[in-house]
């Protein structure tokens, strides 16, 4: 969830009544923010309601650290796995649902995912990945 304001760097807290003008400025991860605007609005596995799609967990060797989950429809797959510790993660799947092939959405790169997968995650770190099915 982002709350108005906070990709333009905005500090308070708005006021919910009132008219309180966003003061837009560039932010340090303002680019990230454009990013995950765009992965939301490219892919409508990430619609929200019944535009989108169920997210479905994958379980993980790392589960008390990784979340890890697949949302999918007809048209596209995404599978996202996130690192919520302080620690480098290395994680293995159990499930076959996240197998296929991907695009990682922030670099860019190949990626052929399957049982024999094992991703290394840096601490607080993610990877989301997309496929047209």
């Amino acid at each position: 969830m982002i709350y108005n304001g906070q990709e333009a760097g905005n500090a308070k807290r708005l006021e919910f009544f009132e008219r309180d003008p966003i003061k837009w400025q560039p932010h340090p991860i303002g680019d990230l923010y454009q990013q995950v605007f765009a992965l939301k609005k490219q892919n409508s596995v990430l619609w929200n309601g019944k535009w989108g799609a169920p997210m479905q967990h994958v379980p993980n060797n790392q589960a008390n650290q990784v979340l890890s989950f697949v949302r999918q429809n007809q048209q596209q797959k995404l599978f996202a796995v996130f690192n919520f510790s302080a620690e480098p993660q290395k994680v293995r799947f159990s499930e076959s649902l996240y197998h296929g092939n991907y695009v990682e959405y922030f670099t860019q790169t190949q990626a052929s995912l399957s049982s024999e997968t094992e991703l290394t995650l840096a601490p607080w770190s993610y990877r989301v990945f997309v496929a047209k099915i």
